[in-house]
């Protein structure tokens, strides 16, 4: 059991484009480090010829995957078993963000110097992963683009520091993302951040939106399309 901050140097997984590449992004998928879609997700990007990192915050922190897991799923539920709520008081105390924020700072340089990146470089983040995104598009200043899906943890008052854009997808019974979005959308208007939020008629986004191939009428093609699209419209 983890209950304070004693990580390890962050690993990161890397997949590389076939092609030159026309960018390079860093794949946050919150907690969820275990869900199977994590490297699928990573290969699609690549097969796109985006150069990806995929740093392991869990395993780095230590943390018991399936705690951190549940922990993600629950972010926002009062009653959990103590396990989850070990990883909860860890990943939402300010020591984590500060040790983040250093660790994927390095993550970005290190994307940085890949052939063919140099400073085009997104963060997508998924769940906590998508607050993650926007607070390190907020402290590097060579993110293009932050973009998250169902996100939590967003820091609001860090958003005025992004330099690049902002895109928040999320399902339309997201209740917590809904609410936080008016705040949200304000602070990147008065920061005068480019920003644009889309919501899904979905309980609940998932990496599996943007794995498998579906038609483009469906939430998860309108998904990737979109996601695409705003890739190379900041990268490319």
């Amino acid at each position: 059991m983890v209950s304070t901050l004693h990580p390890q140097p962050l690993r990161a997984h890397r997949v590389a484009p076939a092609a030159g590449a026309l960018g390079g992004i860093v794949l946050l998928p919150g907690l969820r480090e275990i869900d199977e879609s994590v490297p699928e997700l990573a290969h699609r990007l690549a097969a796109q010829r985006y150069l990806v990192m995929v740093p392991e915050l869990v395993s780095s922190l230590g943390l018991d995957p399936e705690a951190a897991a549940a922990a993600e799923q629950c972010w926002h539920e009062v009653d959990h078993d103590d396990s989850v709520s070990d990883v909860l008081t860890l990943v939402k105390g300010p020591d984590y963000s500060r040790w983040a924020v250093r660790a994927l700072r390095a993550t970005v340089t290190a994307l940085s110097r890949e052939p063919g990146v140099d400073e085009r470089i997104a963060v997508i983040g998924y769940g906590t992963g998508g607050g993650l995104a926007f607070t390190i598009a907020s402290a590097d200043p060579r993110v293009r683009l932050a973009l998250a899906y169902d996100s939590v943890g967003t820091d609001i008052d860090l958003v005025e520091n992004i330099k690049g854009a902002a895109v928040s997808f999320y399902a339309a019974d997201n209740v917590a993302a809904a609410q936080s979005l008016p705040d949200l959308r304000a602070a990147m208007r008065r920061a005068g951040v480019p920003f644009c939020a889309k919501p899904y008629p979905a309980r609940h986004l998932s990496l599996t939106d943007l794995v498998t191939p579906r038609p483009h009428g469906s939430v998860a093609g309108d998904l990737w399309q979109r996601s695409l699209a705003m890739l190379r419209l900041h990268l490319v």
